[in-house]
């Protein structure tokens, strides 16, 4: 498979990738959405619960229940994991 045939990636070869211009074309010129939903089981009343997020590159903002737990200044660096309380945002 050859990326390069993707639209969006059209970088130089040879040259030092941080330094490319994004081209106006690249998927990733624009912030993406990513939407999970889920249940917490009855039998996890009154327990702490923890959601673990994986992979968050390089900013993100972290919303429950239409609260926002974490912004970009907490959420921030290169294919991080984080670990958040979400007790007080959810319920069984």
């Amino acid at each position: 498979m050859n990326l390069r045939n993707f639209p969006g990636v059209e970088y130089k070869i040879g040259g030092q990738f941080a330094n490319e211009e994004m081209p106006a074309n690249s998927p990733f010129a624009v912030p993406w959405w990513y939407r999970k939903e889920f249940e917490i089981p009855v039998a996890d009343s009154g327990k702490q619960i923890w959601m673990q997020f994986h992979g968050i590159n390089y900013r993100g903002e972290i919303w429950i229940n239409g609260k926002k737990i974490a912004g970009p200044e907490e959420a921030v660096g290169s294919f991080r994991r984080y670990d958040y309380n979400v007790t007080q945002y959810v319920r069984p």
